[in-house]
């Protein structure tokens, strides 16, 4: 999102940097995109291999200037040993770069050798992948809906739309295939999936007399790194659906928000220009700086739930809560805790003020036919 000419900067650094930690007799090659293969010679043991892995995470994890700008690299590093993992070449890039996406699930920064249970996993998500794409090409995802209200009032505000597999009569919850469909290019596929079934169905239920409120939709950090593509699918969604786009918000990780800061305010304020609301999700478990905060435009900090849970017997929770709260109100938005249970931490959550609520204490995700049922108004 700096352009070709950054990146190209950037991956010669890399490379440098790369030829600096190794050694005359072994080689740097760049495999494509932003990964590297170094091939390592006459290695007496995997102390050697060791050592030179440290000095590449530590030469690389240094703050590096490009053209101007100050950035840190986060690196991952996969190792597979001849003949240990393999004989041929193919074999051994291919054992290296599972053990690679093992050391980025570690939370990157840090090398892992190849070991036989990686292939193993990798078969299985494989296999999983595969069954994500059947699915979406078989039409078992469904849409549900989890309502949010007004926290003093009671009033319903807004609903958020929640994509569901169902597999063989079996409820399969998100947090089974998104990951796993986030690290494929099978995200931006469910992505548009949502945008246009919940535009849909929302527009399908407010003219069956559902209230006006908001639909809050999720949007990955992937979907929102291809803005053209997103906004051209939003822009399809709302147009052959007719749903306004003032009752239509979207929900942003921090992750996702922080990738580019100017680039992420020109999307919004697109957006924004069709009526469109923002809510910052899970805010507080990110690394974005509070800093970013007061040049987002956006309307709605949704407080994470792993705050909410255990906040009755966790000061340290309550003290968070209520910094978020006071500081998201001086930053002129509202605030809305998610995943509350009990009447025990509804009542924590009044005493600091939080606008919004949303979780099972007040209503589980149900599909579009119970949520009109149950919150139609009376004629």
């Amino acid at each position: 999102s700096w352009g070709h000419e950054f990146g190209d900067q950037l991956l010669k650094h890399v490379a440098v940097t790369l030829n600096d930690c190794v050694r005359e007799l072994d080689t740097v090659a760049r495999l494509g995109g932003d990964e590297f293969c170094i091939i390592i010679n006459d290695v007496e043991d995997n102390a050697d291999i060791i050592h030179i892995a440290d000095n590449i995470l530590n030469a690389l994890n240094k703050q590096a200037e490009i053209k101007g700008r100050n950035i840190n690299i986060t690196t991952s590093i996969g190792i597979s040993l001849y003949p240990d993992d393999g004989v041929e070449a193919t074999d051994l890039i291919k054992c290296a770069d599972m053990a690679m996406y093992h050391a980025k699930e570690k939370g990157k920064n840090n090398f892992q050798f190849f070991e036989e249970f990686l292939n193993v996993n990798a078969q299985k998500r494989l296999e999983f992948e595969r069954k994500i794409k059947d699915a979406h090409n078989h039409d078992e995802f469904q849409m549900y809906y989890q309502p949010q209200f007004d926290m003093v009032s009671g009033e319903l505000i807004g609903v958020e739309a929640l994509i569901r597999w169902l597999d063989e009569g079996r409820v399969v919850l998100p947090s089974e295939f998104i990951p796993i469909s986030e690290e494929s290019s099978l995200i931006n596929d469910l992505g548009r999936w949502v945008i246009d079934r919940a535009c849909h169905e929302f527009k399908a239920l407010l003219d069956e007399g559902f209230p006006g409120v908001k639909l809050a939709i999720n949007i990955s950090a992937n979907q929102f790194q291809q803005a053209n593509e997103l906004l051209d699918t939003i822009d399809a969604a709302l147009e052959s659906s007719g749903l306004p786009g003032n009752l239509v918000q979207l929900e942003l990780t921090e992750s996702a928000l922080i990738d580019d800061v100017e680039e992420t305010i020109a999307i919004i304020e697109t957006l924004k220009k069709k009526g469109i609301t923002f809510a910052i999700d899970d805010f507080g478990t990110g690394y974005s700086s509070l800093s970013y905060l007061k040049v987002f435009p956006v309307d709605v900090i949704k407080i994470d739930q792993s705050f909410i849970h255990d906040i009755e017997h966790d000061a340290n929770n309550r003290t968070i809560i209520s910094a978020i709260t006071v500081m998201a109100h001086e930053l002129g938005f509202k605030v809305l805790a998610e995943g509350v249970e009990t009447q025990q931490q509804l009542d924590q959550l009044q005493q600091y003020k939080c606008d919004y609520v949303q979780g099972y204490h007040y209503a589980a995700p149900m599909d579009g036919k119970d949520l009109l049922s149950r919150y139609k108004p009376v004629q």
